[in-house]
């Protein structure tokens, strides 16, 4: 039985910056005084600096 997975309207359609490689770096520039990560984790954690 496939159970159906329910998320906040708001939180699955935006642009994600998505790591699809293990063992890589990624950075990203931006103009603001604030970054808000949430880490969508499953067996492949990753490492946030």
């Amino acid at each position: 039985m496939v159970q159906e997975l329910r998320t906040r309207n708001d939180y699955g359609n935006v642009p994600m910056l998505v790591g699809e490689y293990a063992c890589k770096s990624m950075k990203f520039n931006f103009c603001g005084n604030a970054v808000g990560i949430a880490v969508a984790v499953g067996p492949d954690v990753c490492i946030v600096k």
